[in-house]
């Protein structure tokens, strides 16, 4: 299902908003205006979340920096030549 933008939630009939909260797992049985306040304020939080969660992939791997993971950098594990003891 594609989840409408916030701005597209003003031309929804009220069923629409109704069926629209059900599946996001909101309360549906509101008035017409409250129930599109919080259809709004849901989308807003879970498109902070999204972008969050977008942030976090692409700075670190399973929350490592970049520099723990052998083989990564120039002199690192593989390939230093370097023994260890």
């Amino acid at each position: 299902m594609t989840v409408p933008s916030p701005e597209e939630l003003d031309s929804f009939k009220y069923s629409d908003l109704q069926n629209l909260a059900k599946s996001l797992g909101l309360r549906a049985n509101l008035k017409a205006e409250k129930l599109l306040r919080a259809l709004k304020a849901h989308l807003k939080e879970e498109a902070g979340r999204e972008k969050e969660h977008q942030a976090e992939g692409q700075t670190s791997h399973l929350g490592y920096p970049p520099l723990l993971f052998p083989g990564t950098l120039a002199g690192s594990w593989k390939g230093s030549g370097a023994a260890r003891t």
